[in-house]
């Protein structure tokens, strides 16, 4: 983002601030996709595809996937992730 910020031309970097308010990094993975996590992705969006479609809910992917998978924390109340970047223009 620095880099980004610093490129625009004719622009002062005024903040740049990352907003993480109750976000929990615990859960975060980073590298190579496993085949057990490629299955899991596949589950966990064909079961919110399905529950979306026909109005199906399988209520043992509904309770299991959350605890298997990375979810968006930021549909919690309270919880936010966001990068704030202002830049002043300058003549």
């Amino acid at each position: 983002m620095l880099d980004l910020a610093h490129s625009l031309s004719g622009g002062e970097l005024v903040s740049l601030v990352l907003q993480d308010d109750n976000y929990d990094r615990r859960p975060l993975r980073h590298g190579p996709i496993g085949p057990i996590r490629r299955l899991l992705r596949f589950v966990m969006r064909a079961n919110g595809a399905i529950k979306r479609r026909a109005g199906v809910c399988v209520r043992f992917l509904d309770s299991a996937l959350p605890n298997l998978t990375v979810v968006d924390q930021t549909r919690r109340p309270g919880t936010l992730a966001q990068i704030q970047c202002i830049v002043k223009k300058v003549h």
